[in-house]
């Protein structure tokens, strides 16, 4: 029975976390050019046809996702990211904002 309860509570905090996620939108609208200071939450890649593809995610200082797929891996955490923004996008309900053409700098 505390299974249940704990398994409960953690769906109500998921839920509490996904609706505020949601409340942030995205950064900016498509086609316009974005330059942000952003945090990396994580990276990996995968093998394509052509090559090794890297999916970048990053988190504004506002709380707001922003995913770039290159063929570039990434070092530091914490970085400028100048692009444009290509497609707004929702995954498991959190949205997210698709860049292409960026250019990172360090802080």
């Amino acid at each position: 029975m505390t299974a249940a309860v704990t398994a409960y509570d953690r769906h109500e905090e998921s839920a509490v976390n996904t609706e505020s996620m949601m409340a942030l939108g995205y950064a900016g609208d498509p086609g316009d050019q974005l330059e942000m200071e952003v945090v990396r939450k994580r990276s990996f890649s995968s093998d394509t046809r052509w090559e090794l593809m890297w999916k970048h995610i990053f988190c504004d200082l506002e709380g707001r996702y922003i995913v770039w797929k290159t063929g570039k891996a990434l070092e530091g955490s914490k970085v400028v990211l100048k692009g444009r923004v290509k497609e707004h996008g929702e995954y498991r309900g959190i949205s997210q904002t698709v860049v292409t053409r960026c250019s990172i700098r360090p802080t």
